[in-house]
């Protein structure tokens, strides 16, 4: 088998606003082995977020206020130093968060 190398890795996944962005933290956490934080810096402006870091990984979870009946965005993206292939790792990270039955995702368009 060939030694591959990877260079990037980013999944984006929208999350159906059924139950509280909170909750969905604490879904998403449980079905990816991830702890997320509430974001408070002022980073996603206007958005409420929770950010996480997993695989030397940024994991964002994040929601417009201003629309609460819209998605919610689930960003995970991580670089190493190595030339080598950028995966996406979407389809994986939807079959994990599958387990958690009153999560509905979906990838982003």
């Amino acid at each position: 088998m060939k030694n591959v190398k990877v260079r990037s890795y980013a999944a984006t996944i929208s999350i159906e606003p059924s139950i509280p962005l909170e909750q969905v933290a604490q879904e998403v956490e449980a079905a990816l082995s991830v702890k997320l934080e509430r974001e408070v810096s002022g980073k996603f402006e206007e958005f409420v977020g929770y950010i996480g870091w997993a695989l030397g990984g940024r994991i964002t979870l994040i929601a417009d206020p201003r629309q609460p009946t819209s998605h919610y965005d689930l960003d995970i993206y991580g670089t190493s130093d190595v030339e080598g292939i950028a995966v996406d790792l979407t389809d994986f990270l939807l079959e994990l968060l599958k387990t958690r039955p009153c999560l509905s995702c979906k990838r982003m368009a």
